[in-house]
């Protein structure tokens, strides 16, 4: 997989250009398709999910497929044969709690609050339990994806708070503030900088033979540092 390639992009074209090689689309589950994605799954379960918990899974998971099955599989079999059937926050703790989800989670909140000694350790935690470089970037990306979202629909009149009510699925009550502060760090020129570098990085993961820790722990830094300014 090659992420998120622009039509511009060289490698695309070449690929599209090329009448011996095939390129095919692949879109992250998100947004409703992700909520959709896990109420289908939680009722062939016979499981229902409480509107917190919902919303949490939905702005957790979804960047990485594999990641996101994975976790519903897991949350499906802690509940077992419980006669509750009802998935609350705390079992979502329980389940997810220490998993990649949160941790990855942490990480894109660390780089975009600018916490630098935070992303130290949780990126350190991210390898120790296993977690690729990949996975670091694409949810970061999300992160940054809302907030350039977020900052477009500022751009047409509305307020931040009206703004980040337009997201879907909904911003997890717990994060909100974070994330409203987040949105006044980061201007729309500064996003998009962003995520270009975080295209840049993934590339050079997969073709340089450079450590892909090392690559994505050098952009989360870089990017964190740059919000001090403006905090």
């Amino acid at each position: 997989m090659a992420g998120d390639l622009g039509k511009g992009s060289k490698l695309r074209k070449l690929f599209e250009g090329d009448d011996h090689l095939l390129a095919i689309a692949c879109y992250a589950d998100e947004g409703r398709d992700l909520v959709d994605l896990l109420r289908r799954a939680f009722h062939d379960a016979r499981l229902d999910p409480s509107p917190d918990a919902l919303i949490w899974l939905g702005a957790h998971l979804g960047n990485d497929r594999m990641v996101t099955r994975s976790e519903i599989e897991k949350l499906i079999l802690y509940k077992g044969d419980d006669p509750d059937r009802t998935i609350s926050m705390d079992d979502v703790r329980a389940s997810v709690g220490d998993a990649a989800a949160l941790t990855l989670a942490e990480i894109a909140q660390a780089v975009t609050g600018g916490e630098a000694a935070a992303l130290d350790y949780l990126l350190e935690k991210a390898w120790i339990s296993g977690e690729s470089a990949i996975a670091v970037l694409r949810v970061l990306q999300a992160r940054l994806m809302r907030l350039h979202l977020v900052r477009g629909h500022m751009d047409k009149g509305l307020s931040a708070n009206e703004a980040a009510g337009r997201l879907a699925p909904p911003l997890f009550f717990k994060e909100r503030d974070g994330f409203l502060r987040d949105v006044g760090r980061w201007p729309p020129d500064r996003l998009a900088a962003a995520l270009d570098l975080i295209l840049e990085t993934e590339i050079q993961c997969k073709s340089t033979g450079m450590p892909a820790e090392t690559l994505t722990a050098r952009l989360c830094l870089k990017l964190a540092l740059s919000v001090r300014g403006r905090r």
